[in-house]
Order: C-alpha cells, then structure tokens, then sequence
C-alpha cells in the first residue's frame, strides 16, 4: 500500500490590501521540487481567525491562483490569516501555513463636526470654529438633545470631567481614536477648492489665508481617524470681505463732436472685481491748444462692467487727457491709464448745404 504525503506551505501569507470589512492576501504556489509532500495539488484553502479564537475557513481557489479576498470582517478588527494546500482525493488537505497577524481598517466615523462658524475677517482670510459632536447624554427633559448634540454643553450640563474638544472616542469608531479635523472650502464662482487641518489635534478652530476677496466660499468640516473622514458637516456659506478695486481696463474714446467725447471702458473680470461696483469717477482736463491746470471730475452712477459715457460741454478743437477709476464699498481703484481725445472744429459740424455757401467775387 503507498501513502501520498500531504502538501505543506510553511510560509505565511500576505496582505496585499485591506479596507474595513475585508483582506486581500497572497502566498507563494505550493512547489513540489522544493515543498514537503506530494502532487498534484488542485486547490487552496485560506483561514481565518481573531487571535486565540477558533478558524474560519475563507475561500476557495483553484490551484492556478495564489491569492483570495476574505470579506464581511469587522472593522479596526486584529485577524490571523493562513492558507493550506489540497491534493486530489478524500483527506487531501495539508496544514495551515504559519500565520500572518494583520488589522482590518477602521470604518469611517460615525460623528461629523457641528455648530460650524464661519466669519470673514480681511479680504483674503476667514476664521472657521466648530465643535465636536457629543456622546450620549444621560440628563432629561428640553435640555437632553442639545446636550447630545454639543460637546461643550456637555461639559456643563452633563458633568463630564474633561477639558479636551476631542469628540468622544467611540463615534472614531477606531481603537486610536480620531487624528484630526479637515477643514474644506470651495469658491462658488471658480474651480478652485482647497483644505486645511489645524496644526494640533484637537484644535476646533484655523484660519484660512490666501483666498480671493469679495467670493463666497462654501465650508464644510470633517473627523477622521487613521484610515477615513467622518461625513462632511452642515455646509457654511461665506464672503471674504471688499478690497479696493482695479482700475478699469480698455479705456478709449468712441466718438467726437464739437462740444463732446464719449468715453469707453470696462472693469476687471468679476473675479478681480474685489467687490460691489458702487459707481465710476471720471476726470478730464484740457491740454491743447491751451493747458488746463485742473481736473474736472464726475462720477457716473453705473454698476454694469461696461460703460459708454459722454463728456458734455466741451470746446471746440480741443485735445483733453481723461482718466477712469471704480468705486466699490472698500474704496477707489487709481486712476486708469491717461487716453486722450480730440473734440471737432465747429466748421467740420455744420450740414452741407450750398445755400449757405458765400459766393467768392
């Protein structure tokens, strides 16, 4: 009678990714010129087990595979894995390899920030503050869901000894707890979107620099723990504060007569506007024939980004130099670039009519 060995894998696997509910893992072919017993192998088995409790038999893969996903774990969860040979016929399966000790990740956090604040301070700056969420509140009556909802009333309401805004540690749902906050804001009128963490945990508040004045930024915080965010919190809606504007851009002279200039211009684009448009300044002096010491200044009551504006009782056959600023609720922009225009003769205005023609003698 002849005995057929059984196959032998000593190694242990690996893992070769893991999420919070499951592992991948992988192990080296069993090798029947290097491994311990006989072929042919046709399968493998994988296991697994929380240490020192029983195994559990995993999956099931044919022997061209060297590798399994073992699902429905529980997560931030130590486990055993190992992986056992089989050949053909009854009883035909070796022992479980040397295990491998990994940890499932921890699922995401079951409590978000609350009580976001957001405040413009400067035109590129906004302060943001927020809470933990709280832990369930023993006390009853009006006061019961408030206190569960803010952590800070919680201190004082429901006499929890602790001086830390870290949220409590079972809404991490990961044995280390939460690592920190993330702070992330969108500018609503552009692509631009950024995030922020404070420097120390846990740290409810920071400030964010170098944002565009006068655009609303949506914000929202977020918990994590080693592995995953929390759920975004309650969204905030804010608008960093006006700056000064720039000076109006394409100034130009579309059109002359005797006694007028129509002038032209358009402000920035809308997303360097740096606030409202409350109005126009224009301002104009003549410079030929003869020089005027002085400007003269109007403001034009406009809000819209493009303007036609005519200059009025001017003189005739004259030069003037005519600069443009815009006024918003921060203040005045400079002054644009100097254009100049030159207003008709009244000869070059009169109708051609023969009738008033003087015959020369």
């Amino acid at each position: 009678m002849s005995f057929s060995v059984l196959p032998v894998l000593e190694a242990a696997p690996t893992v070769t990714a893991s999420t919070s509910t499951s592992l991948t893992i992988e192990w080296m072919a069993w090798n029947e010129q290097t491994d311990i017993g006989d072929p042919p192998v046709t399968e493998y088995i994988t296991y697994y087990r929380i240490p020192g409790g029983n195994w559990n038999d995993g999956q099931i893969v044919a022997a061209s595979m060297t590798s399994a996903k073992l699902t429905g774990l529980d997560p931030d969860t130590d486990y055993e894995v190992s992986v056992a040979a089989v050949r053909e016929g009854p009883g035909g399966t070796g022992p479980r390899s040397n295990a491998f000790l990994t940890v499932t990740k921890c699922a995401s956090p079951s409590a978000s920030p609350i009580l976001v604040s957001a405040t413009a301070n400067a035109p590129e700056r906004i302060n943001v503050t927020w809470q933990p969420r709280g832990r369930h509140c023993s006390i009853s009556g009006n006061l019961r869901n408030l206190c569960e909802t803010s952590f800070v009333l919680q201190r004082h309401l429901c006499d929890i000894a602790t001086s830390s805004l870290a949220p409590p540690i079972e809404t991490a749902e990961c044995r280390s707890g939460f690592t920190a906050y993330t702070v992330h804001y969108t500018a609503e009128i552009s692509d631009f979107s950024g995030s922020k963490s404070p420097e120390t945990f846990p740290s409810t508040e920071i400030i964010l620099t170098d944002l565009e004045p006068y655009l609303e930024y949506v914000i929202t915080v977020t918990a994590a723990n080693k592995d995953s965010d929390s759920d975004q919190s309650d969204e905030m809606i804010v608008r960093t504060l006006e700056e000064t504007p720039p000076s109006p851009v394409n100034v130009a002279i579309s059109d002359s007569t005797h006694n007028s200039l129509t002038v032209t211009w358009s402000a920035a684009t809308p997303i360097h506007l740096n606030g409202a448009i409350m109005a126009y300044n224009l301002r104009y002096h003549r410079t030929a024939p003869e020089i005027e010491s002085h400007y003269t200044v109007i403001t034009v009551g406009e809000t819209e980004f493009d303007v036609m504006y005519p200059i009025l009782d001017l003189l005739a056959g004259s030069m003037y130099s005519i600069q443009v600023r815009t006024v918003n609720g921060a203040g005045e922009s400079d002054w644009s670039f100097e254009v100049t225009g030159e207003t008709n003769s009244k000869l070059e205005n009169l109708p051609l009519d023969s009738s008033l023609l003087c015959e020369r003698i």
